[in-house]
């Protein structure tokens, strides 16, 4: 499991008043593992219906036991979160979790632009060669 990812389902289990800055800056669309985007909309979705959020309601079902496990543990062990730096945690945590999506975007633009370019596919490469400025520039409003 994605640490940074894990890390702030963490964060947004234990401060949920943070999970409407998680939402607006649509970090979760920037998950790249399934069923953590999964658990952090539902937590998004009950905090914004309940304004409260009970991991035992979310992760009720045996399928999700080993999740709910691997959060309890993180928990449990990790340092508690200074409240002076609850704002600085969330941001870091966002923008390194989008520094790692973009980089992963990058990579794989650029397998495809090897393969474009080793079957001599000049269309192809025009695209890829856009989605990769595109991403360049993404990345650079992240700073």
């Amino acid at each position: 499991m994605n640490p940074l990812e894990v890390n702030l389902i963490r964060l947004m289990l234990e401060y949920p008043q943070k999970t409407l800055l998680v939402e607006s800056e649509k970090t979760l669309d920037y998950f790249m593992e399934p069923a953590l985007k999964s658990l952090g909309e539902k937590i998004v979705r009950d905090y914004k219906l309940l304004g409260y959020i009970d991991i035992n309601v979310i992760l009720a079902s045996d399928e999700d036991k080993l999740l709910r496990e691997n959060i309890y543990k993180l928990s449990i062990e990790a340092p508690q979160t200074d409240e002076n730096m609850v704002d600085r945690n969330f941001s870091d945590n966002i923008r390194r979790i989008k520094e790692k999506w973009y980089k992963e975007q990058t990579r794989q633009v650029q397998i495809r632009m090897k393969q474009a370019q080793e079957s001599d596919n000049k269309e192809l490469m025009r695209e890829l060669t856009c989605q990769m400025q595109n991403l360049m520039q993404e990345k650079k409003e992240l700073h």
